[in-house]
């Protein structure tokens, strides 16, 4: 029945007009575009591509639209994420020393290019269990499998400065980590995400003007983060 309406409108739409023009897809996802119409059977359509004749059976087209019927739509930008999280950094007791935890503000902003990739910058604020105080800075990408952006792999690459210069020396650090956000009212998320964080810091050691030398560290830990996403 479908095959047969779409049979009699093509052949009304076609009717007295030899050389009309149309887009045709198939249900196989065949497409023809602006291809010229040479006639109309019950049964089949017959196309002109090129200089060669094709013939399409009825029953096989899913769709025929006029190019000119096509409207014009607009190309919606997404707008630009904010991403505000709580982290804490853990790593587990070694030899000499404790277990270390270090909280951090985190702030991003990131373009999403598609439904699956988004890039952007970020800052934040962190307080470490020695003396002074880290600003980050960062570059920030994430990835989406699901194309609704709930599960997600998210990268930092960047360095902290430290607010005492003086005593120490900002270092590079990098970070990998695994969540998911959860729908909230509007475009609002809370998010929840793992991972792991890789840190270096060097300290400057000043005992007197000709026995001064730095310590260098590293630091490997767990990074557990929960915010929000607006």
């Amino acid at each position: 029945m479908k095959a047969f309406l779409l049979a009699l409108g093509l052949l009304f739409s076609c009717f007295g007009n030899a050389q009309d023009r149309a887009n045709i897809l198939t249900k196989k996802g065949l497409r023809y575009k602006n291809v010229e119409i040479i006639r109309q059977t019950p049964d089949t359509l017959s196309i002109k591509i090129g200089e060669e004749i094709s013939s399409i059976p009825i029953a096989e087209i899913s769709k025929i639209q006029k190019p000119n019927d096509r409207k014009k739509t607009k190309v919606k930008y997404s707008k630009v994420d904010v991403e505000i999280s709580l982290q804490v950094y853990s790593s587990k007791p070694g030899k000499g020393r404790t277990s270390e935890e270090d909280p951090a503000l985190m702030i991003a902003f990131s373009y999403p290019l598609n439904d699956h990739l988004s890039l952007g910058i970020g800052s934040g604020l962190q307080v470490p269990h020695f003396t002074t105080t880290l600003i980050p800075v960062y570059g920030h990408a994430r990835y989406s499998p699901l194309t609704n952006r709930s599960f997600f792999i998210r990268g930092r690459l960047g360095e902290f400065i430290p607010l005492s210069p003086e005593m120490y020396k900002g270092g590079l650090f990098s970070e990998l980590t695994i969540g998911k956000d959860f729908a909230l009212r509007g475009r609002s998320k809370f998010q929840f995400a793992l991972g792991y964080s890789r840190q270096s810091m060097t300290r400057v050691n000043e005992n007197f003007w000709w026995d001064n030398h730095e310590t260098h560290f590293t630091y490997n830990r767990i990074i557990i983060s929960i915010g929000m996403v607006f």
